[in-house]
């Protein structure tokens, strides 16, 4: 029963009596705030909750509900006696609140008997909890909290902190400015009909209205009068909210701003920055990082596989959350999701956050995905996190009469750029315009590595376009009915899918405990499932009832154990590295090595030296020690790279290692050499690797068995790498037929990097090639590795270091800025004794007749002094493993004392 409102009030806070004042009555000149409780009154809305009582005589106000509070109440912090609501504290002394320890300046409760006073505030609170509210938002009753509070609003999904109305039964909460929204809103710049509030979409208003429907222009504004004015949420209050939908398409990359809609969508502060939290998503504790991982000193390689985040799928990137043991990720921002979530995609029911990650088919995108996912059980609808975080309005380039509403779309609707057939898009009803997913948020310019110039998404035909206009990738012709990018200066064209192709293995995350392998039998990763009774081996065709199985969650090919035959598990690691900054061969013995193996000892015994080998942490200040840096930079006996911090050492020797060289296996399988395993030799020797074809001075890893040996870095070379040459599929290490040669630079080969369907052979030296080297002298820019011919290369092109012309068959390094070339071995010529270390040999010496440094070497009877030709079967001599020149002690006396 709605109670009578009165019209004229006497208060005891002033002399005259009151009137109630509707909001259009009140006078621009007045000073709107509450005598009471000294807070501004809002007369936002026309609506009966925003009047208000006062003495337009004397300027005296009051909000409604603080002129009709009790004379007496009873507050819960002084149940004793009834407290009597006096106008004004007495100006003898000075008031305090009992409650909350603050002033009290104008109404406020006191108990003459106790001396006991409580401000408005603090009395407001407790008479509005002890008060229930009727809305027509919510069935059930709602109380009035006055003091602020920070949440977020069930009305507009946007956090708030001021006054709000609570239902104790649900949780139900939305703040004062959601509660006071008016009935009816007139836009009269946008739309000729009045827009009527609805506090939640009808879900038969997704579905497409019947085809003899008048629609007017602007009847996508209609869709969701609470939620119209942001990319999620928010309320429409007036014209200008209208400016806050989302304005596609975006400048450049499009990842940018998907994570920006995830955020949009996340709760956020919901962990509030813990240090630690426990997901839905994951069965145990994932910690906070601030920064990156240092995977260097982790047993998480990212060198092999760039981290993705369970949620979105996309690279990781501080801050986030993650458990290190199952290598599991969430951006913060994932991690803050909320656990339900409406959808226009299925407005019949709420959609529920997964408690867990599963690969499944997003009904939005249509790409298989293992991520975090939102659902619908009953439905068996799924949305990824990204599709769920999609805003509900957009406003495009390609359709700016109306905005474009995120729905369902009708069977026969497809895509106007792509025209692919469409079960949810962002369509405009009245024009018939539908938009897919993907082509909704295409960046408005791209660029391709062989164009200076980016290309513009272009909506239509250009004028002089012609039917031989073709797509600079794939060579084929262009579509007049689809979007395509375009360079107006070049006058080139490129397909959508060509230079963006859609990866519908991008929402897949491979998590550790699903124990992914990758096979030959098939391209993509598999994943240990659980006996699936109606479903067979793709190969042999044996039945999976009774037991596990791998499987492939886009493809749906299955492998029973008995069929599986599987490399090592491993992680791809994506070539060429941006730069020769980078230490890649360093980073793979770090893969190899057993990290933690001697647990930084002080002093180890290492089985290839003699003496005990000493830890230092800092370099050896060579002024004050025996090592002469000047003649010769210490050299790990291991890798054969410059020593540097941290390292085990004899200085006695001049014996140097790296800790992580130090670390490394005593035993090492190899796909080079299947056959047997590999061991590590017990001292440094000189012998040549099958690899790199290089001599070596160092540890090896070797089968004695077949003479086959391996240097440090190629012992440790990934086993399968993705290059940007070959994008197509992995490239694995193995040994190679006598027939094959490197794509690069056209060498033999005994082991590379291949794809053998494609009969496409890398050696180890031009896998690892740079993609930006600097000259020091020729250009201030950086060249660039190029893989075929440059659009504008002519045959007069040569290289800038030894003058001679450029090989179209080979790589080849050009500055587009200068239009410069480079051999790749002109710029990073191939060192034959990179792998020599002569510090720990006995008595190197160096010699006038050879250009290299010589060795003390024991009698050999099948040799002979390269000078005088006398056999050194019974006397020691000196040698040059990679030249094999040999001098015998008498010539080296000779030459001292000037004879020879």
């Amino acid at each position: 029963m709605s109670m009578e409102v009165v019209q004229v009030l006497q208060h005891l806070g002033h002399d005259h009596p009151l009137m109630l004042i509707k909001p259009e009555e009140t006078d621009d000149s007045w000073d709107l705030s509450c005598y009471g409780c000294e807070q501004p009154i809002s007369i936002l809305s026309s609506s009966s909750s925003s009047s208000y009582y006062g003495c337009k005589r004397c300027v005296f106000f009051l909000h409604k509900t603080c002129a009709e509070l009790p004379d007496k109440m009873t507050h819960p912090s002084h149940p004793q006696h009834p407290l009597t609501l006096l106008p004004n504290p007495n100006s003898s002394g000075v008031w305090t609140c009992d409650v909350c320890n603050k002033k009290c300046n104008r109404f406020f409760y006191h108990c003459d008997d106790c001396d006991y006073d409580i401000d408005m505030k603090c009395a407001v609170l407790v008479l509005s909890i002890q008060k229930s509210i009727d809305h027509t938002s919510h069935p059930h009753q709602l109380i009035l909290l006055q003091r602020e509070s920070m949440f977020l609003c069930d009305g507009c999904g946007i956090k708030h902190e001021g006054t709000s109305l609570l239902c104790t039964t649900c949780g139900f909460w939305i703040n004062q400015k959601c509660a006071s929204s008016p009935i009816n809103l007139k836009l009269d710049n946008h739309h000729d009909h009045t827009l009527s509030l609805f506090y939640s979409v009808p879900w038969q208003y997704y579905w497409p209205r019947p085809s003899n429907e008048t629609v007017n222009e602007s009847h996508d504004l209609g869709l969701n009068p609470i939620k119209l004015s942001s990319s999620n949420s928010g309320t429409a209050t007036s014209d200008a909210d209208l400016h806050k939908v989302i304005c596609l398409p975006v400048p450049d990359d499009p990842a940018d701003i998907i994570t920006q809609f995830i955020k949009n969508t996340a709760i956020q502060g919901k962990h509030e920055g813990a240090a630690k939290i426990k997901h839905g998503s994951h069965n145990h504790p994932l910690t906070l990082y601030e920064e990156p991982i240092d995977h260097a000193s982790s047993h998480l390689n990212v060198a092999w596989n760039v981290q993705k985040c369970s949620g979105c799928a996309q690279s990781i990137s501080a801050p986030f959350y993650c458990c290190v043991e199952c290598e599991f990720y969430l951006h913060v921002w994932c991690a803050e999701l909320p656990e339900k979530l409406p959808h226009p995609g299925h407005p019949q029911h709420t959609l529920f956050l997964s408690k867990e990650a599963t690969a499944g088919k997003c009904n939005c995108c249509n790409l298989y995905g293992s991520t975090i996912s939102y659902k619908c059980e009953e439905c068996n609808f799924h949305l990824d996190c990204k599709c769920a975080s999609l805003p509900r309005v957009i406003k495009h380039e390609s359709h700016d009469k109306h905005i474009l509403a995120l729905r369902p779309t009708s069977f026969s609707g497809t895509c106007k750029s792509c025209s692919a057939s469409l079960t949810i898009s962002f369509q405009c009803w009245g024009c018939k315009f539908n938009l897919c997913v993907r082509c909704a948020i295409l960046p408005r310019t791209v660029r391709h590595r062989y164009d200076k110039h980016p290309f513009t998404l272009t909506y239509s035909p250009r004028p002089y376009q012609t039917d031989d206009d073709f797509c600079e990738i794939c060579e084929e012709g262009m579509d007049s009915n689809r979007w395509f990018y375009h360079c107006e200066k070049c006058d080139q064209y490129l397909h959508t899918d060509c230079i963006l192709p859609d990866d519908q293995f991008s929402n897949m995350v491979y998590f550790r405990y699903w124990k992914p392998i990758n096979n030959r039998k098939h391209p993509h990763r598999l994943i240990r499932v659980d006996p699936r009774p109606y479903t067979s081996c793709s190969l042999c065709q044996r039945s999976n009832a009774d037991s596990n199985h791998y499987r492939c969650p886009p493809c749906g090919f299955r492998l029973c154990d008995s069929c599986l035959v599987s490399d090592e598990d491993f992680r791809v690691i994506c070539l060429p590295v941006p730069d020769d900054s980078a230490d890649i061969i360093t980073q793979f013995i770090k893969n190899t090595a057993v990290q933690g193996k001697h647990k930084g000892a002080a002093e180890i015994n290492h089985g290839s030296h003699d003496h005990p080998l000493t830890l230092y942490e800092e370099p050896i200040d060579h002024a004050s020690s025996h090592f002469n840096v000047a003649l010769n930079v210490p050299k790990c006996c291991g890798c054969a790279q410059s020593i540097s911090a941290p390292f085990y050492c004899c200085l006695e020797c001049k014996f140097c290692l790296h800790v992580w060289c130090a670390e490394l296996p005593v035993e090492l399988r190899h796909p080079a050499h299947f056959q047997h395993t590999l061991l590590l030799s017990k001292t440094a020797r000189t012998g040549k690797c099958e690899c790199c074809n290089l001599f070596a001075s160092t540890l090896l890893y070797g089968c004695e068995e077949c003479y086959f040996y391996l240097d440090y870095k190629c012992a440790s070379l990934p086993r399968v790498i993705k290059h940007e040459s070959h994008d197509n599929h992995t490239l694995a290490l193995r040994p190679t037929p006598s027939s094959g040669t490197c794509k690069s630079c056209s060498a033999s080969l005994r082991i590379s990097f291949d794809c053998w369907g494609c009969k496409f052979n890398l050696c180890i030296r031009c896998a690892i090639l740079p993609r930006t080297v600097q000259h020091r002298f020729y250009d201030r820019h950086p060249f660039t590795l190029t893989y075929s011919p440059h659009l504008y290369r002519t045959d007069g092109d040569f290289c800038k270091i030894c003058e001679d012309g450029i090989d179209t068959s080979c790589w080849f390094y050009h500055c587009g800025e200068c239009d410069r070339y480079l051999h790749t071995d002109c710029i990073l010529p191939v060192d034959q004794f990179s792998n020599m270390v002569y510090d720990h040999l006995e008595k190197p010496i160096n010699s006038r007749k050879h250009p290299h440094r010589l060795f003390w070497a024991v009698a050999n009877p099948n040799t002979s002094c390269s000078l005088c030709g006398r056999s050194n079967a019974d006397s020691d001599h000196y040698l040059c493993p990679p030249c094999q020149f040999r001098l015998c002690f008498s010539c080296e006396e000779k030459e001292i004392e000037g004879e020879i």
